[in-house]
């Protein structure tokens, strides 16, 4: 929870420093990001950062092992990191770093990442130049920006401009959220944690009381506490 927290609480802060600026936010999203990323690069990377893990690395890494679905249909894994892998998070993040660093020469106002969901804040042309950097960049990582599921939003809740990126859908001021929290309006807040957080953890209570478990009072306690602490952001 330690890294959704750092993101959504200095995020809030920029939304409410730069309020009535002209700058924007650029939510990336990319497609099937974890098992598209090109091995090679992020074994590269990994290995620079963390000299320590390079042979297992390699170990686990350096061939494509033979898949097989359906009891037929064979195919060799030759890209992303393996599922189920501890430490497939830290590998995507090795080869993220480096379109990371390349954004961060820019000087962003603001640029966080949870593995690959990320949220940069800006001016037009400096988002326009992130883009580039991660369309670009992207290619040879094996990194596609999904524009559908991305998103801009003025943080100038007044502004009535267009995205400036083809394809990217515009977020109004008042609906923004960031890796399910909500940092938006008073009213989008309310009906967010309602229907997505206190509905969910209501229906999940309201089974337990069939639940024949001794501990049952615990998984009570932890679905709440889920709640409060996504509402506490």
């Amino acid at each position: 929870m330690e890294g959704v927290e750092a993101v959504a609480h200095s995020l809030r802060d920029v939304l409410v420093k730069y309020r009535n600026s002209e700058l924007a936010l650029l939510k990336i999203d990319f497609k099937n990001a974890f098992n598209l990323l090109n091995r090679e690069a992020f074994v590269q990377a990994t290995s620079k950062m963390f000299p320590g893990l390079e042979r297992w690395t390699w170990w686990c890494y350096n061939q494509s092992p033979l898949l097989v679905y359906n009891h037929e249909n064979e195919f060799f894994s030759e890209s992303g990191v393996q599922q189920g892998d501890p430490l497939g998070p830290l590998y995507f993040c090795c080869g993220l770093q480096s379109l990371i660093d390349q954004i961060a020469a820019l000087q962003p106002v603001y640029q966080k990442w949870y593995m690959d969901d990320g949220g940069i804040v800006g001016s037009p042309e400096l988002l326009l130049k992130v883009w580039e950097i991660l369309k670009k960049g992207g290619v040879p990582l094996g990194l596609e920006l999904n524009s559908k599921k991305c998103e801009w939003s003025w943080l100038n809740p007044d502004c009535n401009l267009v995205c400036p990126i083809d394809g990217v859908p515009i977020t109004p001021t008042s609906e923004i959220q960031i890796l399910g929290v909500p940092l938006g309006s008073q009213e989008f807040t309310e009906s967010f944690v309602k229907r997505d957080l206190l509905d969910v953890a209501e229906g999940v209570m309201s089974k337990l009381i069939d639940f024949e478990d001794t501990q049952a009072a615990i998984f009570c306690c932890v679905c709440r506490l889920g709640s409060y602490e996504r509402l506490i952001l």
